[in-house]
């Protein structure tokens, strides 16, 4: 738990703390966001920031039982299926799990995307040729600002980031397989 927290911790003063030109976009934006003092506290399927960790766990057996949601092959994460497009025939796979904070309410959510498909040998499946469209995704769910490029921590790494009042989604490339999102609540304290 405490590893998580430290996670979002580092994660946001990455992105407060950037470089360049872009940081100053990304403060810009920030800036403007939070002095708006609009909550968007959903997130997808009825699962909300400041929800209870026990009604995250209801719902989650509820869309079990329909068939939406199963159990995840990357630890505690649940798994969702992203059904293809009219453009797209490859399946997306969602693999999410929330961050809680000490009243056991939700603060961030953590995501994983990755093509169901996806090897190796396989180079238009990497999470690269994934992430515009994950991306696009989001940008269809949610709205709002578009996603502006911050310069991350390693090298030639670039992370993507859109706020909206007090969600901040940031997306990157874990690796060649895994598209990860971070989304968080920025107007909850993180607790050591």
């Amino acid at each position: 738990m405490k590893n998580n927290r430290t996670l979002y911790l580092m994660m946001a003063l990455l992105l407060t703390l950037g470089l360049g030109a872009c940081q100053s976009d990304y403060s810009k934006m920030l800036n403007e966001e939070m002095a708006k003092g609009v909550r968007n506290d959903s997130l997808f399927f009825g699962i909300h920031f400041q929800q209870a960790k026990r009604d995250f766990y209801e719902l989650c057996w509820k869309k079990n039982q329909e068939g939406l949601f199963t159990a995840g092959s990357r630890g505690n994460y649940v798994q969702y299926n992203l059904p293809p497009d009219s453009i797209h025939s490859e399946k997306i796979e969602m693999f999410f799990y929330p961050q809680f904070d000490s009243n056991e309410q939700i603060t961030g959510m953590d995501l994983e995307y990755r093509y169901a498909a996806w090897a190796p040998w396989n180079k238009a499946l990497y999470a690269p040729e994934l992430l515009p469209r994950i991306k696009d995704t989001l940008m269809a769910w949610y709205g709002g600002n578009d996603f502006i490029a911050v310069e991350g921590e390693q090298p030639q790494e670039t992370i993507w980031v859109k706020v909206d009042g007090n969600r901040r989604i940031a997306i990157k490339t874990k690796d060649d397989e895994i598209v990860r999102v971070k989304m968080t609540d920025l107007t909850t304290t993180i607790d050591d």
